[in-house]
């Protein structure tokens, strides 16, 4: 079976979690006797190019219209360029199905990458559209990237959503009727693990994932002025990238009594993350929207609990009590009241860390989540034929 990815920030160039689960995902199906390809949009290539990045073919395309801007008209903005783009993709992703010849393309949701509808069998993966996190925060949805989005989505009838919370919100945002299929997302639990030689630092905290207000980031400095107020020992590190405008602003927000126990150690390669996130005693993901997050599930493979947001598709992760803690992130309060009460009681974080770690190889492991992926994607080419 020969499947094509749809991914414009495929690793090693800027990425986020889609990137992450394309990579991991595709070169997963080459265990599996698959053969795998990404094609997307890369701001740092200057020609088209194919790379060969650990047995995956990535076609890298240049955007075109890249930074380009509409025209101003009186009170509005005549914008075609967002169409443009995405019909220029469709029609190189046509080339390479020429070339490459796949049996099925894999899609996302997230920002309605396609235009036209490709000459293979299309599985999109519901990862969180933008209209679909918009409709559930209760903000006003941008009538534009809506209008991408369904088109996009429309242009086939083969989904599968990374977790209930989004796709129970996808039917909402677009009107769809149909159920869709769930297969969460996966972490390779032999390479996030549980290490041995790498000691635990005391009531140490990590943040793993992008930063922006929609995980939370700002609740939880908040938050850590109350914690280092009742227990001086706690150290939060916030580890992954965001607009630097915006982290300036994040750091500058940081109450002067708990300066000393924030830091911020920016990107780390996934690659090397087991290794690092190792040494922590405790995770925290205080996301007001999440479609799943597969920073929890990494965490959790290498025996880390986490106190979890109870919102989205939180509790699809977490089971509070057991393997973790879920609280509201809008809760200041109650946010570092679990942080506090979590470090009261180390037996119970490395009992959590335990089942947490259960919990990935029972639900999570990518090992079984594969042969899922592998199974939803014959049925579709059956169906297909």
């Amino acid at each position: 079976m020969r499947i094509l990815f749809i991914c414009h920030e495929y690793p090693p160039s800027k990425h986020g979690g889609i990137g992450i689960f394309v990579k991991s995902i595709a070169e997963a199906l080459l265990t599996q006797g698959c053969q795998t390809a990404v094609i997307g949009y890369d701001e740092k290539v200057m020609e088209d190019e194919l790379q060969v990045v650990n047995k995956v073919d990535v076609f890298r395309l240049v955007n075109p219209y890249k930074n380009k801007h509409g025209i101003r008209i009186g009170g509005f903005t005549l914008n075609l360029y967002p169409i443009l783009e995405r019909r220029y993709f469709s029609k190189k992703l046509e080339q390479i199905i020429h070339t490459w010849q796949p049996d099925l393309i894999e899609g996302i949701d997230w920002s309605g990458p396609l235009w036209l509808k490709p000459s293979r069998p299309l599985l999109i993966r519901l990862h969180g559209s933008y209209a679909a996190n918009q409709l559930y925060e209760s903000k006003p949805v941008r009538r534009l990237i809506y209008f991408l989005e369904k088109r996009n989505l429309f242009l086939t009838t083969f989904y599968c959503g990374v977790s209930k919370h989004i796709a129970k919100w996808t039917r909402t945002a677009f009107h769809f009727k149909q159920d869709f299929s769930i297969i969460y997302n996966s972490v390779n639990t032999k390479k996030f693990m549980p290490l041995a030689g790498i000691p635990k630092k005391e009531h140490s905290l990590v943040f793993l994932g992008r930063i922006d207000a929609r995980k939370g980031i700002e609740e939880l400095i908040n938050a850590m002025a109350i914690c280092v107020a009742s227990n001086s020992a706690i150290h939060l590190t916030i580890i992954g990238n965001g607009d630097p405008i915006y982290l300036e602003k994040l750091k500058n927000r940081i109450d002067p009594t708990c300066r000393e126990h924030i830091s911020f150690s920016g990107f780390i390669p996934n690659d090397e993350l087991p290794r690092y996130i190792n040494s922590f005693m405790l995770g925290v993901m205080p996301s007001r929207a999440e479609a799943f997050g597969i920073t929890a599930i990494e965490l959790m493979s290498c025996g880390i609990p986490i106190i979890m947001t109870n919102k989205a598709a939180g509790p699809e992760i977490v089971t509070d009590g057991e393997d973790g803690w879920l609280v509201d992130p809008s809760n200041i309060d109650a946010l570092a009241a679990k942080i506090i009460e979590a470090f009261s009681d180390m037996e119970k974080v490395r009992l959590f860390g335990k089942n947490a770690r259960r919990k990935v190889e029972r639900s999570f492991a990518e090992d079984q989540v594969m042969q899922q992926n592998i199974q939803v994607y014959k049925s579709i080419l059956s169906h297909a034929n």
